[in-house]
């Protein structure tokens, strides 16, 4: 009679070693790289990518959005129906992190050129259908394509989720010293 029914199960000693507490309930756990969160989270004002501290004013509460990855065939089919069932499956993650501002800063200037690109595309698209050259129409056709799609990269948040399940989203980006500190920080 030494197994109490009523008593709370243990944890394993590595899985509270990588909790993270907040007002004495977890919040998020560290699970390798990534880092496990419910939504609603909020995390420490520190820079998810440099760990150094930041300004309440630095705080992005953001909408990150995980979708499973078969509905990428999808595109196959048709791009009406691949939105349609994006939509319908899509899973929302609300978080509040920090990101320093030469993060930021880069990020700007990064889709600032990505987007100078494109207005050059097509202007050059432009010249192009006024000289009636298919082969400039089409080359800038093509650079606009990989321009935009430099631009939707470039332009995402430092992180994003990668995994959900009952609940959880599992968030990529997050630096080593980061995740650690936040580690520490629960401990």
């Amino acid at each position: 009679m030494s197994e109490n029914p009523f008593q709370a199960p243990l944890t394993d000693a590595k899985d509270y070693a990588t909790t993270v507490m907040q007002g004495g309930r977890q919040q998020a756990y560290v699970d390798g790289s990534y880092l496990v969160v419910r939504s609603g989270v909020v995390l420490p004002t520190r820079c998810v990518k440099t760990n150094q501290p930041t300004s309440p004013s630095e705080e992005r509460r953001q909408t990150l959005y995980w979708a499973p990855s078969w509905i990428g065939i999808l595109i196959l089919v048709n791009l009406l129906i691949l939105a349609i069932v994006y939509f319908v499956v899509r899973k929302g993650c609300d978080i509040t992190y920090s990101e320093s501002q030469e993060l930021r800063a880069t990020r700007r200037f990064r889709v600032l050129i990505a987007s100078l690109a494109c207005a050059g595309l097509f202007v050059g698209l432009i010249a192009g259908i006024v000289v009636e050259s298919t082969v400039v129409v089409v080359v800038t056709i093509l650079g606009i394509l990989v321009g935009l799609i430099t631009l939707l990269i470039v332009a995402r948040a430092p992180v994003r989720p990668v995994k959900y399940k009952k609940g959880e989203f599992w968030i990529r980006g997050f630096s080593r010293e980061y995740l650690d500190q936040l580690v520490v920080e629960g401990a």
